[in-house]
């Protein structure tokens, strides 16, 4: 079963288009990552799936009521504490000590935004997000200033509880590396605007992780010389 499907859906910003006649799913309860060039969609791609924005054409099909949402801008309230942000977006003191508990934060309660690392602030987050206990997560290049091995370590944090949470993620990156050891299924977006020509692999961590590796590698560089305004140096290899 699916999260979210798009069915022929357009999208255009005054007359340059976005989005032309796409049709895909992301499955339900996985990690779906989604690798593209920076400025080829992706971000528009996820204020439809949030019905941030309208589509033109199509129907988008939207599996879930509860959404979280993680950017890659820092979004705690910086002179608030780290309970007092949990609060911020629940009033279920207990559900936010559970996730703050869940991201080994359960000690740093009330010490204020401002004075945690960037790592700790991303595990407030996570645990803001999903102390809701949302159907979705969208996750826009949560950890992208942030190392790999703490980027590692955050999402196993979150794949750990995946089941019990019964969440599904969407997450957008532009590292291949960081793609294969995070997410269940990669999609590659290669072409303005983005259409039907996609590249989707699936069940990634059930495969051989360098061979796949140098399988999505290639696939860029060939795309990088067949699509001229697709730029491979914004995906890092």
């Amino acid at each position: 079963m699916c999260i979210v499907e798009f069915k022929n859906v357009s999208f255009k910003y005054s007359e340059y288009n976005i989005i032309d006649n796409l049709s895909i799913k992301f499955s339900k309860n996985r990690f779906e990552g989604i690798l593209g060039q920076s400025g080829i969609g992706k971000t528009t791609l996820i204020k439809l799936i949030l019905g941030m924005l309208k589509q033109d054409k199509g129907e988008i099909v939207r599996n879930f009521k509860r959404t979280g949402v993680m950017f890659q801008a820092d979004t705690l309230i910086e002179n608030l504490s780290v309970l007092k942000n949990m609060l911020y977006v629940t009033n279920d003191k207990r559900s936010a000590m559970k996730f703050l508990q869940m991201v080994g934060l359960n000690d740093f309660t009330h010490f204020k935004a401002k004075h945690l690392s960037k790592g700790m602030k991303k595990r407030v987050e996570i645990a803001r997000a999903l102390c809701i206990y949302p159907e979705l997560v969208v996750m826009d290049e949560p950890f992208g200033n942030l190392d790999l091995l703490t980027k590692i370590n955050l999402a196993s944090k979150i794949k750990f509880h995946l089941n019990e949470l019964e969440t599904s993620f969407i997450y957008i990156t532009h590292d291949i590396e960081e793609a294969l050891t995070i997410c269940d299924n990669i999609t590659v977006f290669y072409e303005k605007p983005l259409n039907i020509n996609f590249k989707r692999y699936i069940d990634v961590q059930h495969k051989n992780k360098s061979i796949l590796s140098k399988e999505i590698k290639e696939f860029i560089i060939r795309t990088s010389n067949r699509y001229p305004d697709f730029k491979s140096n914004n995906i890092f290899f």
